[in-house]
């Protein structure tokens, strides 16, 4: 059986912060932090409760893949805690018995649209959302290159979007960041149209 306890240190830290395991999805854990470990921590430095824990890849020749996906989160700083995830840099996470760096970024409170039913994305102008948060990475030179649902959270309350899962995320200039990130939004909408049977937009 797993062990469902583990900890995270930031470079910021003395000691690590002891977490639960609540799920795993992929290669990123997504955990809990224990009540009232953060007693003596500056209210600035402290991390929300509910975190997910993306370990580092392993492969020295995928190396460029994880410092870019902190680069991204670093030009998009402005964006964090509306867009995307708030993103608190690289610790230590040690889990059954091994420790690992990996990224350490807030757990987005939200539903992926692959739970979303399509005939309600008409209601709530998904994809005018989808294409307005599309265009926003692409103003700040970032192409996603991973648009898929599962990538994408409708928030409840304010029922924005946020965009999850930037390791395959590139810079590059307006124009060409704007001409695949809007590629690939409209390749998705397609294929959700294809599988639904129905178009986005053109309900009855």
């Amino acid at each position: 059986m797993c062990d469902d306890r583990c900890s995270i240190r930031l470079d910021c830290q003395t000691q690590g912060l002891p977490l639960t395991i609540q799920s795993v999805h992929d290669t990123a854990y997504e955990v809990k932090l224990v009540q009232d470990v953060q007693t003596n921590i500056p209210p600035g430095s402290q991390l929300p409760q509910d975190l997910v824990i993306k370990p580092l890849k392993k492969d020295p020749d995928l190396e460029y893949t994880d410092q870019m996906e902190a680069l991204v989160y670093e030009r998009l700083s402005h964006l964090q805690g509306r867009l995307i995830p708030r993103y608190y840099g690289v610790g230590d996470f040690c889990h059954e018995g091994k420790t690992v760096k990996a990224h350490v970024l807030e757990r987005v409170n939200g539903s992926p649209l692959t739970e979303i039913d399509k005939a309600d994305w008409n209601k709530l102008d998904i994809e005018r959302k989808i294409k307005e948060a599309y265009s926003e990475l692409s103003q700040q030179g970032v192409k996603h290159r991973d648009v898929e649902a599962r990538h994408i959270f409708l928030v409840p309350g304010s029922e924005s979007l946020m965009l999850i899962d930037f390791g395959s995320a590139k810079f590059c200039n307006y124009e060409g960041a704007g001409t695949q990130n809007t590629n690939d939004v409209e390749g998705l909408i397609q294929k959700l149209d294809d599988f639904t049977g129905c178009k986005v937009g053109h309900y009855p």
